[in-house]
């Protein structure tokens, strides 16, 4: 149960446990009444005094060279508000897709702000970053107030009776968990009895005395073509088959603009950072981060009439910048791990959109092996 995360475990009792789901019903009927539009939140003063949450400190996020403050305002207080409603389940109250919505509007609003002419606007990403401490500041007030009713209840004139207290005594059982997994973390150093050299606790045994076995060649092999040159697929399927799948597939338009509809996404390494393959309706296109130096050799390349792979270059602001990440977000993903590299090259200023071309990345062992 997500609201259970507003008291510890610990120390849930049937009163506790019922005093944190009002306390979460409460949360989520706050920022259904004051979401606007279904899609974002504004500094309203009942949701900031709910959330406890003063006007200033969510103001002194916003820097005078972003722009006008009151977008940035805006954005900050719906992303705070998008973590809080994951929490309490706020889809009964605004629907299944509104965390999608959130997201659409978000983007544009962004956009917009990033247009505003002699501003210098931050990264979306290091943007809300600054907004973590103000959701844990949240949930720590509302399950502070939530603690202090149930101990009122429970203990009558014995128990705590405000928030204050309630609020001590969760900051003290966190000071206890916290210093219970530095311990956890801490490195002891032993000395071995025949050598007399010092070795790490973690190893369990004297690593002179006692040597591990080299790692097996063929793991080795396979690790490091899936390092250089090659991509991830997913667990139990061999990453050179999920990439002869991909070869398989048309390249799509270099000019088609729509981003709908997509159904696959594999990251595939190479020595300029990598790049992301994504399958489109109309066949398979790279992305990845904008270089100077490769979009100079790509039109150089261009104009002595050598043939290489088209690029075409896409401002972070523009719409169909936007209309990727959406779409790139909720889409399905060939490994675990494809999707992250993806969308954090999305987040550059500049991004290219190259022609698919079907072939060997030419570095590392897929190379070797092809060459052999």
């Amino acid at each position: 149960n997500a609201r259970s995360s507003f008291l510890p475990k610990s120390i849930f009792t049937r009163g506790m446990a019922a005093a944190a789901t009002a306390a979460a019903d409460e949360l989520a009927a706050v920022l259904a009444k004051t979401c606007q539009g279904g899609d974002h939140w504004c500094c309203n003063d009942e949701l900031l005094e709910r959330c406890g949450l003063p006007r200033e400190e969510i103001s002194k996020l916003v820097r005078r060279w972003w722009g006008p403050a009151e977008p940035w305002l805006e954005m900050l207080i719906t992303q705070v508000a998008l973590e809080l409603g994951k929490d309490v389940g706020l889809s009964s109250k605004l629907g299944a897709s509104w965390e999608q919505a959130v997201e659409v509007w978000t983007e544009a609003a962004y956009a917009a702000a990033c247009s505003v002419p002699d501003s210098s606007p931050p990264q979306r990403g290091a943007l809300f970053t600054q907004t973590r401490p103000l959701v844990r500041k949240v949930m720590t007030h509302v399950r502070g107030v939530a603690l202090a009713e149930v101990a009122v209840v429970a203990g009558g004139t014995r128990g705590y009776r405000s928030s204050q207290a309630a609020q001590k005594m969760l900051d003290q059982r966190t000071e206890q968990r916290t210093s219970w997994r530095k311990s956890l973390t801490k490195v002891e150093t032993l000395e071995c009895e025949s050598c007399r050299q010092p070795f790490s606790q973690k190893l369990g045994t004297c690593p002179s005395c006692f040597p591990r076995a080299p790692p097996d060649r063929k793991s080795s092999v396979a690790s490091e073509g899936a390092v250089e040159g090659s991509a991830s697929g997913p667990a139990g399927q061999d990453p050179e088959a999920v990439l002869q799948e991909w070869r398989s597939c048309p390249s799509a338009p270099l000019e088609e603009a729509s981003w709908s509809g997509i159904s696959g996404l594999i990251w595939v390494h190479g020595g300029s950072g990598g790049v992301g393959l994504v399958r489109r309706p109309c066949g398979v296109s790279c992305v990845k981060r904008c270089l100077p130096e490769e979009l100079f050799a790509q039109r150089l390349a261009t104009a002595l009439g050598v043939r290489v792979a088209g690029m075409r270059v896409i401002e972070y602001t523009s719409q169909e910048a936007n209309d990727m990440r959406l779409n790139v977000k909720y889409a399905p993903t060939s490994g675990e791990s494809d999707n992250v590299p993806i969308r954090r090259i999305l987040q550059h200023d500049f991004l290219c959109v190259m022609e698919f071309v079907s072939g060997v990345g030419m570095m590392g062992i897929p190379a070797h092996n092809y060459l052999r």
